[in-house]
């Protein structure tokens, strides 16, 4: 089975718009596709629903249910540096590294 790391932006998009990055999220709850997610990525992706979309506590609860439900949560054990223009998004790579995502 194909493994993934996804970027925050994909969980948001697919959360709030659907279209293709939602139908990326229904191959890993289909089990046809093995997604990965670190606490710093389900954080965040929260975080922006909060923020951006107004999105109340309980709709936030679903959501990380939803994405813990069919995400495999992994703890990185490295600190990569790979992303210069915007630090914080190494949680990403690091994620996918752990995970060893394809």
């Amino acid at each position: 089975m194909p493994s993934a790391t996804l970027d925050t932006n994909i969980y948001v998009s697919a959360l709030v718009y659907g279209g293709t990055p939602l139908r990326l999220l229904h191959l890993a709850i289909e089990d046809d596709l093995e997604v990965a997610i670190s606490r710093p990525a389900l954080d965040e992706a929260l975080r922006i629903l909060r923020e951006k979309f107004g999105w109340s506590e309980e709709r936030l609860q679903c959501a990380e249910a939803l994405m813990v439900g069919f995400a495999r949560l992994v703890s990185p054990s490295q600190i990569l540096n790979v992303i210069k223009e915007d630090e914080p998004d190494n949680h990403i790579p690091e994620c996918a590294a752990e995970a060893g995502s394809e």
